[in-house]
C-alpha cells in the first residue's frame, strides 16, 4: 500500500502509534491508539489492505492507515498482549 519504507512505532506513555519515513527520518503519520493509560504494546501491519493492528492490554484496535487512522474495529485479546500477527489466516495474538 505504501511505497516508501517506513518504521512504525508505539509510544506507550502517549497512547500513540507513529509512522516514520526511513529515508527522511521524519514522522509522516500519527495515530491515537485509544488503548488507555497502559498504551499500545505491539503492532502489525497488513500492507495489502493498509490496516494497522495495535495490541492494547485487553484488545487489538484495527486502524485504517490510508484514512488517517480511522478505527475500523476492535478485537478482544488475552490480557497484556505483547505480540500480534496478521495474515490471510485468522488473526492471532500472543502474550
Amino acid at each position: 500500500m505504501h511505497s516508501a519504507a517506513r518504521l512504525y512505532m508505539n509510544y506507550e506513555d502517549k497512547d500513540l502509534t507513529t509512522a516514520i519515513d526511513l529515508k527522511t527520518h521524519k514522522t509522516v503519520a500519527k495515530w491515537q491508539s485509544s488503548c488507555g493509560e497502559d498504551g499500545p504494546h505491539a503492532l502489525s501491519i497488513d500492507q495489502e489492505t493498509g490496516h494497522l493492528f495495535v495490541a492494547c492490554s485487553t484488545r487489538a484496535e484495527i486502524l485504517d492507515m490510508g484514512h488517517n487512522g480511522t478505527k475500523l474495529s476492535s478485537l478482544s485479546t488475552p490480557a497484556r498482549a505483547w505480540m500480534i500477527s496478521t495474515s490471510r489466516q485468522p488473526l492471532t495474538c500472543c502474550m
